[in-house]
């Protein structure tokens, strides 16, 4: 059985897949550098690495989010490596059975696989491998492929 861990931040739920979830981090110490990149909150120090703290709203919303900072940190491991995302409030972790996974077609996000109905509440699955490949796009980094396909790999 699948299960989600459902955050809020700024107005905006999300939903992500249990096995990408490292941890939740409460009044993390963050760092709002300069120079940060778009798509970039702060960074934050774990287990001796830096780890970028999203900013969903910039990259899902195209604008930013009148928030600055989150009492809570959602630790995400991704293909790229790990990630931060903001959160106000941590909602639970829920099985899928729980709720109702709606897809979405390809035109509406390319950073969410789908609509988690819970509660009476819509919770977006991010695909945090997308997310983090459009924020990589943002670097002018291109898309990696699979072996043979000409891509940065070969």
């Amino acid at each position: 059985m699948k299960r989600l861990g459902l955050f809020q931040f700024a107005g905006f739920r999300y939903a992500v897949p249990l096995p990408r979830l490292l941890r939740v981090v409460h009044r993390c110490r963050c760092f709002p550098l300069p120079r940060l990149p778009h798509g970039v909150m702060s960074v934050l120090v774990d287990e001796s690495r830096l780890v970028p703290l999203l900013n969903l709203h910039e990259l899902l919303f195209a604008h930013g989010a009148a928030a600055t900072s989150a009492d809570y940190v959602v630790l995400i491991e991704s293909e790229a490596g790990r990630i931060a995302l903001p959160a106000d409030t941590t909602s639970r972790i829920v099985p899928e059975a729980k709720g109702r996974i709606i897809s979405l077609d390809e035109t509406d996000a390319a950073a969410k696989s789908g609509e988690f109905h819970y509660q009476r509440n819509r919770f977006a699955i991010l695909d945090v491998d997308n997310l983090i490949m459009s924020l990589l796009q943002t670097f002018g980094i291109p898309e990696v492929s699979s072996p043979g396909a000409g891509g940065i790999n070969d």
